[in-house]
């Protein structure tokens, strides 16, 4: 090892350009020292996905050292995956953090500029079908977050109006319920529909909330959370 560095240091200072060129290598010549570095001392699963990430960089990125990267070349990898923005952001995250590993190693020179991200497109939203809605909320196994579901749709009411129901509000006799939290009005009442009629019957409190999540006794924070179990079957 001492042998092989007295002769690194001679090349160096008997031909400065060829050696330099061996210092500043292409990211295809490093990469997998990367990886192995990467599996030493982050996740495995991290290791895994960039592993698998590195077998798109490297076509594109391979034959070229740090230094000459532009943002047109990065423009180009884009284009080639168009559509694919996480995918996108991924690489050039994995690929810069690389190099980044490379430059506190002096395998390659700072890079003078920040690679832009792709620009999101809002898709355009889909409405749900009837038949759509139906689904989930057959799907769904609690019957509390099903009766939820099933008041908002037969009464129109907005997420947090529902959310936000007391039982001192609702009159199952009556069969109204009072909404306070309404936006177009102060205060204003739905009727308590018969597929509904049974449930806030049978469940009737004096007080407190009409849907609270089980596990904190408050309502609902997350539409999405309240759907967990039937978006996974659906």
């Amino acid at each position: 090892e001492a042998e092989n560095y007295r002769a690194s240091i001679l090349e160096h200072y008997l031909k400065p350009a060829e050696t330099m060129a061996k210092l500043r290598p292409r990211i295809k010549d490093i990469y997998q020292e990367y990886l192995r570095w990467v599996e030493n001392n982050q996740a495995k699963k991290t290791h895994a996905d960039k592993v698998l990430a590195f077998k798109i960089i490297i076509p594109h990125f391979g034959e070229l050292q740090p230094q000459y990267l532009t943002q047109r070349i990065f423009d180009d990898f884009q284009s080639k995956l168009k559509g694919k923005r996480a995918a996108i952001i991924k690489y050039q995250h994995y690929l810069m953090a690389m190099i980044n590993w490379m430059i506190k190693r002096k395998l390659a020179d700072p890079i003078t500029f920040k690679p832009e991200k792709p620009k999101y497109h809002a898709s355009k939203p889909v409405i749900p079908s009837m038949i759509d809605v139906q689904r989930v909320i057959d799907l769904e196994t609690d019957p509390a977050r099903k009766m939820l579901l099933i008041t908002m749709l037969w009464t129109g009411l907005r997420w947090n109006e529902a959310r936000l129901l007391r039982w001192e509000d609702v009159y199952p006799a009556q069969e109204t319920i009072r909404v306070r939290e309404s936006i177009e009005e102060a205060e204003v009442h739905v009727a308590i529909y018969p597929a509904m009629q049974k449930w806030f019957t049978d469940n009737k409190r004096a007080s407190g909330w009409v849907f609270p999540n089980p596990a904190t006794g408050e309502p609902w924070t997350s539409f999405k959370r309240s759907l967990a179990t039937a978006s996974k079957k659906v």
